[in-house]
């Protein structure tokens, strides 16, 4: 046996070139990033539909009451004040409005001021 004082040592190739793996993670960041941003845009847009988020929150429908084809009416609270609203195609009319502290418990029956009896 012949016996070199130096011994060789093969390492084995990658089996991908480190440019290959470096665009394959920042390819995979992005996507990943990119999912994040439109994950949070669906998140907020689903709240401020439901009036949860947004800057502006004065303006919420507490209640919706369909009528049939095409008409409803709808409890709109802006701030304290709320209005009863009917709504049809051709237009939108206040039915009686009050402030929130006037209006009662839910379930209660508590006519708003200037309501028609």
């Amino acid at each position: 046996m012949n016996h070199d004082s130096t011994m060789t040592t093969a390492i084995a190739p990658l089996a991908y070139p480190p440019e290959r793996l470096a665009v394959g993670s920042s390819l995979s960041l992005t996507g990943i990033l990119a999912l994040l941003l439109v994950a949070g845009w669906l998140a907020t847009r689903w709240l401020r539909r439901r009036g949860l988020g947004g800057a502006n929150n004065r303006l919420q429908v507490v209640e919706r009451l369909g009528l049939g084809s095409r008409r409803e009416l709808l409890l709109v609270r802006i701030d304290q004040q709320q209005f009863v609203l009917g709504v049809t195609e051709q237009r939108i009319e206040t039915i009686t409005s009050c402030m929130a502290s006037e209006f009662g418990a839910i379930g209660a029956v508590t006519p708003c001021e200037g309501a028609s009896r």
